[in-house]
């Protein structure tokens, strides 16, 4: 099983043109081979001390049956497709991809 974590900062003021791609893009990815979890997710206030509030994120946890699910959906026509849509609107994607360790 792969776990992946990706965070992707945006414009602000685009916010709600990346929320109407998501909405399209995300039924999409869930339908894929292999696809467990697709959750795209903002942040939410708790009041920790230690929580890290940015605006203009959101944070995607996805989980995978396995790598070769997780690299077949990065090569996917709608993700290939998803990539030139949030040009001009995203700003930075990091990714993590994960391993449970028990």
């Amino acid at each position: 099983m792969v776990h992946v974590i990706a965070t992707i900062q945006y414009k602000a003021e685009r916010e709600a043109d990346l929320l109407g791609i998501y909405q399209d893009f995300v039924p999409r990815v869930r339908e894929e081979a292999g696809c467990i979890q697709y959750v795209p997710t903002r942040n939410l206030e708790a009041g920790l001390p230690n929580q890290s509030m940015h605006p203009a994120v959101i944070t995607v946890t996805e989980i995978w049956e396995s790598m070769e699910a997780f690299k077949a959906h990065l090569q996917a026509s709608h993700v290939l497709s998803f990539r030139e849509q949030i040009q001009g609107i995203v700003e930075n994607v990091t990714v993590k991809v994960l391993s449970p360790l028990f």
